[in-house]
């Protein structure tokens, strides 16, 4: 399990290890990372994405042939899904 947060972490409380980052963008550079090595399937279930750099990844997935399956929530904005329509179902 790796850990991330993104915000700053105050270390004094921690009893274990200090986490793997403390910023989104260290959590995004971790998840494109990921999907950039995705060989087979990714599945997605996100509650709002406004970032259009891990959509584009998952695009990118997609056009290598990596199943990619998202589910959104419709009540948000998610902003990230539209200008351009990602080619994979939503």
């Amino acid at each position: 399990m790796r850990i991330y947060f993104n915000h700053h972490v105050n270390a004094n409380v921690s009893e274990g290890h200090y986490p793997n980052g403390t910023s989104s963008a260290e959590i995004e550079r971790v998840l494109i990372d990921a999907i950039d090595a995705a060989e087979n399937s990714i599945d997605v279930a996100a509650y709002n994405i406004n970032r259009r750099t891990i959509v584009d990844a998952l695009t990118r997935a997609y056009d290598r042939g990596v199943q990619v399956r998202y589910i959104a929530d419709n009540e948000t904005a998610n902003l990230a899904l539209s200008n351009p329509t990602p080619p994979f179902s939503i």
